[in-house]
């Protein structure tokens, strides 16, 4: 008996095995072809490996181009794990999703298109603001804090506005599109980084998507090959 278990062990540990460092990975251009499914963190989308469409247990038909978008909408997501059983998992914890090799990834309790992907990504959602006003009969057009103080009857009011973001596909941060974020992610090649910081902080605010797509050429994010 402890021959043969000896053997199994020997058997077991001649069979190679692939680890992170030894999948071959390839430099991410738009002809890239990302896996469709749900990136339930966002290292499945750093290893190109998304809970796939046939795994996914819904009601809604599997052969509909916009199935992902369909199923995302509800509350909890159910799928089949590794051992067999379904699995729940609360849409709210999903980092995003792949359909139609186009990357969507959840923030502000939506799912976004990702409209730059590479070692800086770009997207843009739209976001719900909430104001107060004041019912002044009087001063409804002009209001002067200095000489008129706030008076009326106070109300809020709601209005969407689109929001620019950067993601950190190193880290996965989200983080404002502001050109002293991007200056941070830019600093990680200097020679770009320093020209970027030569510029008039009105060029800086001109050019920040140009210096994006300059970074990512130059800084390639890396995915493995299907």
């Amino acid at each position: 008996m402890k021959i043969l278990t000896l053997l199994f062990g020997i058997m077991l540990f001649s069979f190679p095995v692939k680890s992170q460092d030894t999948i071959q990975k390839v430099p991410y251009t738009q002809d890239f072809i990302l896996k469709e499914g749900l990136y339930l963190t966002f290292s499945q989308f750093l290893n190109n490996n998304p809970v796939p469409k046939y795994k996914i247990v819904s009601q809604v038909p599997r052969d509909i181009p916009t199935y992902l978008s369909e199923v995302t909408k509800a509350d909890t997501i159910h799928y089949i794990g590794e051992n067999g059983f379904i699995i729940p998992v609360p849409t709210s914890r999903i980092w995003g999703y792949c359909e139609n090799n186009t990357l969507f990834v959840r923030y502000q309790n939506q799912f976004n298109r990702v409209i730059v992907i590479g070692t800086i990504g770009f997207f843009m959602t739209q976001v719900t603001v909430t104001s107060t006003i004041y019912d002044d009969p009087y001063y409804s057009y002009y209001y002067d804090p200095f000489y008129y103080p706030i008076s009326g009857t106070p109300r809020q009011v709601k209005s969407n506005e689109i929001k620019r973001y950067l993601i950190d596909f190193k880290t996965g941060e989200i983080l404002p599109f502001t050109y002293s974020n991007l200056e941070v992610l830019l600093s990680a090649d200097t020679e770009l980084y320093n020209e970027y910081i030569s510029l008039s902080k009105r060029k800086r605010r001109k050019l920040m998507l140009l210096y994006l797509r300059r970074f990512n050429e130059r800084n390639p994010l890396m995915l493995p090959q299907n």
